[in-house]
């Protein structure tokens, strides 16, 4: 049976590359979390002109250590838009911002 999970998910993981890669996307694909993050590092973040940053409650940056990685940074705004100590309209203005 995990047999044919892997084959169905990796068949829908190369459907999703092929999509993105047909609209330019230049795509990676890994097998652990942690070499995912170190190609996000050494790859693809020095490319990058990064000055603000936010994200939309991704679980991928959730699973890696990448937004602390991002707010360590200090020469990047992280726009935070999840913060659980501010009014309503302050993370709304925030999520517009990150926009």
């Amino acid at each position: 049976m995990e047999e044919y999970e892997n084959d169905f998910w990796g068949l829908r993981l190369e459907h999703c590359r092929k999509a993105l890669e047909k609209n330019n996307f230049q795509v990676y694909i890994d097998q652990t979390v942690a070499h995912a993050e170190l190609i996000f590092r050494q790859e693809i973040f020095p490319q990058l002109n990064v000055k603000t940053a936010s994200w939309g409650d991704s679980l991928n940056m959730n699973s890696t250590d990448i937004m602390e990685y991002l707010k360590k940074n200090k020469a990047i705004n992280v726009i935070e838009t999840f913060a659980k100590n501010l009014p309503r309209d302050e993370i709304m203005e925030r999520r517009r911002q990150a926009l």
